[in-house]
């Protein structure tokens, strides 16, 4: 975890896109990861692609630097745009791919949809399953993302409720009812587990697979 603090505050003095140098977390069995986002690039931006400058002028993309300096020739004159800009600009709809590293030395490349989960791995009403000291894993849900008071800025500690079964429960589902005690959990102590909400109820779920702890 410290690497990656370290390697998200070097990272951020270079970055050419919102989402570079931004914490993430995954699960790797038998535990969430952390990570973050080492880059941002196009993945169907090449050289010959058309760029529209403005309404009348188009113009060729002639070369892209390592250093992601895209260059475009208009006419005979050479323009350098940075990523940020020819995204913009480029007469085509452009495919983000996101690299990002964890911690256990796993580098993916994730599109945008992937990468949304990974910011936000867990929301309210997730399941996970958790163990506490000289207790045995048990089944909570998940309320909400804590916050710190000093800069308002999220943590990945997690306000978790426990879920229990219902004295009486003649259901053939697997139904859990919501109980009273409540723990505030950092995200890497949780397997996630899937969890239905029961119709028509806020506090009762369904387990959506085999229970294994």
């Amino acid at each position: 975890m410290k690497n990656v603090k370290k390697a998200i505050e070097k990272i951020k003095k270079t970055r050419r896109h919102p989402y570079v140098g931004k914490e993430v977390w995954k699960y790797f069995y038998p535990r969430f990861v952390a990570g973050f986002v080492k880059d941002v690039v196009p993945t169907n931006i090449k050289v010959g692609d058309r760029v529209e400058i403005d309404d009348k002028a188009r113009a060729i993309i002639t070369e892209i630097s390592a250093d992601g300096i895209y260059v475009v020739q208009l006419r005979g004159e050479k323009y350098e745009y940075v990523q940020r800009e020819i995204i913009k600009v480029v007469k085509k709809p452009v495919i983000m791919n996101h690299v990002v590293e964890y911690a256990n030395g796993t580098v993916e490349n994730v599109n945008k949809d992937e990468i949304k989960k990974l910011l936000a791995p867990l929301k309210p009403n997730d399941g996970v399953v958790t163990r506490f000291y000289k207790e045995d894993p048990t089944l909570w849900v998940v309320e909400h993302r804590c916050v710190q008071h000093a800069n308002s800025g999220s943590t990945w500690i997690f306000g978790i409720r426990q879920l229990r079964k219902p004295k009486n429960n003649f259901s053939d589902t697997d139904v859990w009812c919501k109980g009273s005690r409540k723990e505030y959990v950092q995200i890497s102590d949780f397997t996630p587990v899937k969890l239905l909400k029961a119709q028509g109820s806020k506090n009762r779920f369904i387990l959506g697979e085999e229970q294994f702890w």
